[in-house]
């Protein structure tokens, strides 16, 4: 049987009507059953008058309920509500059930399981076909949104690119978890201030002057398209509805699998909008201009400052 998440309460049908396809009750409290109009509490029939079990109940020791049927009133947790032909219901223990109808009553539990399986295959399969569309639909979205953000980053990274020491310091500063480092000159005063010594190693120090963010973008946008389409869309559209009723429950357990492996996939494109966005933003621009302050002077070419004035204005147009 399929596990649902979650308890489930069924509508209250008429189980009389054959018209209406009889759906098994998981009973959350004593009221939802006592409160039917045809419940009695203390009802007497015998086994030829029992129609059906319509429901079930597992309480704790806190709510204990007395058995219905035939004066029993044994106490009981776990249970069942039966009809009888009459319409009448009353609620019993399980382990009374076998004492007042003896093996008659196995047959009664093993239809009743047997609906409750039905059921639960036919929620798990209502569920599988609503996630699908949800599903669906974001990941047509994410894919929408991804395309713009590959071809924003195409464009700026493509900038980088241009110049082969700027794209080589674009690279130091990834590793460096974005920072973009200069040495900067120390006096002898300053040297002496941080506790160095007058040694030539120790005229310079590193110097963060800016922190590029969102820069993993950049490798995953040559791949987030392709990610989305085989993960995600192209297996949520290959989910046959008409045939989910067909399968067995290892095969749908293993549709609800996929789905999370899906969701993972969406997951991963929606952090990669995320840090597309925080990539291209204008501040980030601005961070990556000053790639151009950690070049060797000999490679602060013009061409060099025209990509970093681009970077930092906006500009999509390439650098001459």
């Amino acid at each position: 049987m399929i596990a649902l998440s979650g308890s489930t309460f069924a509508p209250l049908v008429d189980v009389q009507d054959s018209t209406v396809p009889f759906v098994p009750i998981l009973f959350e409290s004593p009221e939802q059953f006592r409160t039917r109009p045809n419940f009695v509490d203390d009802l007497h029939c015998d086994v030829k008058q029992l129609d059906k079990i319509i429901g079930n109940y597992e309480f704790d020791k806190a709510r204990e309920q007395l058995c219905g049927l035939n004066g029993c009133k044994r106490k009981h947790w776990h249970g069942f509500v039966i009809r009888f032909k009459d319409g009448r219901e009353t609620n019993i223990g399980q382990d009374c059930g076998l004492t007042q109808f003896d093996v008659v009553f196995k047959d009664f539990v093993s239809t009743y399981k047997a609906a409750v399986d039905r059921n639960a295959k036919t929620q798990y399969i209502n569920d599988l076909i609503s996630q699908k569309h949800v599903l669906l639909r974001q990941a047509n979205e994410l894919t929408r949104k991804s395309s713009l953000h590959v071809h924003d980053i195409n464009e700026l990274y493509g900038l980088i690119q241009k110049d082969k020491p700027m794209e080589k310091a674009f690279g130091e500063a990834v590793r460096l978890k974005g920072q973009i480092n200069v040495y900067q000159k120390v006096s002898d005063a300053g040297r002496m201030a941080m506790g160095k010594d007058g040694r030539k190693e120790h005229a310079e120090v590193s110097v963060t002057i800016g922190t590029i963010v969102g820069a993993s973008c950049v490798s995953q946008a040559k791949v987030i398209q392709a990610t989305l389409k085989f993960k995600a869309v192209l297996p949520l559209q290959g989910i046959d509805e008409a045939q989910l009723p067909t399968l067995t429950d290892v095969a749908l357990k293993e549709w609800g699998t996929k789905m999370k492996e899906m969701r993972e996939a969406l997951r991963e494109a929606e952090q990669f909008c995320e840090e597309a966005d925080r990539f291209c933003s204008d501040r980030n621009r601005i961070a990556i201009s000053k790639l151009l302050e950690a070049l060797p002077s000999k490679a602060k070419t013009e061409r060099a400052k025209k990509i970093a004035r681009r970077i930092a204005e906006g500009a999509t147009a390439p650098a001459e």
